[in-house]
């Protein structure tokens, strides 16, 4: 009871955590585009546009756990598939625009310092283009991640270890990790990836992190098929963060 009492504080503080980062960074994200976007500006039809998809993303992100633990089925529901893919726009956008506004900060320290005395215009301007090329990235690498999600890829690598013990030469190891299962995948993808890894006949299967995303007791027909994983020396798991 108490090491149950304790997973659930210890869940409720990363829920927590979770939450205030999103907040926060939705916070930026809207204070910092709506300055240059006023409702009614030419600038991409209209600055009401912008402010409608902003609150449709900021507000799917800031509901996607929620919403995770209300739909859950052997596949991912449409609106858990949105809003996850929603809070990785918002993430990857708050990310952008970050690294955007510091880099022309310091391109502007040295090369645009004069055009910059011509009003404020000109820095609406470039900061609509700073917008822009922020949200051209977030969007490239969101659908990025949602294509590694849904077809993974089997890489082959040699890792020599130095005194390792002859007996253990050769061994092979399969790692399977950002799994992602409830959020991204369902069943389906799973059964894939355990099928995929027994054709392998590895020594050893090492599952690290991001298996789920949601509460385990939630998704326990969702993780049958790892089951039938096959390691002729076990198969281990390790939480992620």
């Amino acid at each position: 009871m108490e090491g149950n009492k304790r997973a659930r504080a210890l869940r409720l503080h990363v829920l927590s955590f979770h939450q205030l980062l999103v907040s926060a960074g939705g916070w930026y994200v809207w204070k910092r585009v709506t300055r240059v976007f006023q409702p009614g500006c030419k600038f991409l039809s209209a600055g009401t546009a912008v402010r409608a998809v902003l609150i449709v993303v900021l507000g799917s992100a800031q509901f996607s756990v929620g919403l995770g633990l209300l739909f859950v089925d052997r596949e991912p529901a449409l609106v858990t598939r949105i809003s996850n893919t929603c809070i990785g726009i918002a993430l990857f956008l708050c990310t952008s625009l970050s690294l955007t506004d510091l880099a022309f900060f310091c391109i502007g320290k040295t090369l645009f310092t004069s055009q910059r005395r011509r009003g404020r215009r000109l820095e609406r301007s470039e900061a609509r283009w700073r917008f822009l090329v922020a949200l051209v990235a977030a969007i490239g690498l969101s659908f990025a991640g949602l294509l590694g999600v849904a077809q993974f890829t089997v890489e082959r690598l040699n890792i020599p270890i130095r005194g390792l013990d002859r007996a253990l030469n050769g061994t092979t190891v399969v790692q399977l990790s950002d799994i992602h299962l409830g959020g991204y995948s369902g069943r389906s993808t799973l059964q894939r990836i355990v099928d995929e890894t027994n054709k392998l006949n590895p020594d050893l299967v090492v599952i690290t992190g991001d298996l789920v995303d949601g509460a385990v007791v939630f998704l326990r027909e969702i993780v049958q098929p790892l089951r039938g994983l096959r390691g002729k020396h076990g198969v281990f798991f390790a939480t992620g963060m």
